[in-house]
C-alpha cells in the first residue's frame, strides 16, 4: 500500500506526463502507451540477438523500459533534464537495473563514447535535427544495426538541398515544447534521400518496415539498417 502511495504521489508531483506506465498492475502518467508499438516489434524481429541496445531521444523512458524487458542492457540518451528526472523516477519504481540514462544533445554528442552496441533504437528523433546525416554517421561507429522511425518530406515538397540531400526545412518549437527539437529548425529529406543518407553513413542493407504516408504530422517511415 505504501509503495502505491509513493508511486501515485511521485507521478502527481512530476506532471505533466506524455507516456503511460504500468507499475504493480496500475497505470500512471500520460496517454501514450508503447505496449503495442509496432516499432518495438520491428526492432526485436530485425535484431533478435541484440543484447546491448542504445535508444536515442528516450523522453520519459517508456520505450527504454520496453526494450529493457527483452535486452540485457539499454542506454537511453535524452536532451531534456526534466524528462530524465521523470525517467529515473520510473526506473526506481520499476526496479530496472539494466537501464542507464544520459543527458546529451544528439546534434553534437558522439554515441560511440558510450561504447559499442548491437543495435540502435531511434524513433521520433532524426526529423528534429538540422543535420541528420551527421548523427547517422556517428551511429555507424556505435552500432552495426539501426531501427529508425522518422518523418520525411514528400518529394513534391522538396524545395531545399543540404549536404547534397534534397528535402525541406521544418520549424521547431524549442525547449518549452517537450516533443520538439532543441534547435530552431530541422531538415526533412525525402524518402529516397533518407535511404541514401543511411547508406552513405555506412549501412549497406536498408529495409523499409513500414511507410505511413497518411500520418497527420507528415509521412512516417520505419527502416531497419545493417552494415
Amino acid at each position: 500500500m505504501l509503495a502505491r502511495v509513493i508511486t501515485r504521489l511521485g507521478f502527481l508531483a512530476r506532471r505533466p506526463w506524455i507516456s503511460r506506465f504500468t507499475i504493480d498492475g496500475r497505470a500512471y502518467g500520460g496517454r501514450y502507451d508503447v505496449t503495442h508499438d509496432p516499432r518495438l516489434g520491428h526492432f526485436f524481429r530485425c535484431f533478435p540477438g541484440a543484447r546491448r541496445a542504445l535508444e536515442l531521444g528516450s523522453l520519459e523512458g517508456a520505450h527504454t523500459f520496453a526494450l529493457a524487458a527483452r535486452v540485457a542492457e539499454v542506454h537511453g540518451i535524452e536532451g531534456r533534464a526534466a524528462n530524465l528526472r521523470k525517467a529515473r523516477f520510473v526506473q526506481r519504481r520499476l526496479g530496472r537495473r539494466n537501464v542507464t540514462f544520459h543527458q546529451a544533445d544528439l546534434e553534437t554528442f558522439d554515441p560511440a563514447a558510450l561504447g559499442r552496441f548491437d543495435a540502435v533504437f531511434c524513433c521520433g528523433l532524426l526529423y528534429h535535427l538540422p543535420r541528420p546525416w551527421e548523427l547517422l554517421a556517428r551511429l555507424r561507429r556505435a552500432a552495426d544495426g539501426l531501427l529508425l522511425a522518422t518523418h520525411y518530406a514528400p518529394a513534391d515538397k522538396a524545395d531545399e538541398e543540404r549536404n547534397g540531400y534534397a528535402g525541406t526545412r521544418y520549424h521547431e518549437f524549442g525547449l518549452k515544447e517537450p516533443l520538439s527539437g532543441l534547435s530552431a529548425e530541422s531538415f526533412w529529406p525525402t524518402l529516397d534521400e533518407l535511404v541514401r543518407m543511411v547508406r552513405d553513413a555506412g549501412y549497406a542493407a536498408v529495409e523499409v518496415c513500414d511507410d505511413d504516408r497518411s500520418h497527420p504530422h507528415g509521412p512516417l517511415v520505419t527502416l531497419a539498417a545493417r552494415v
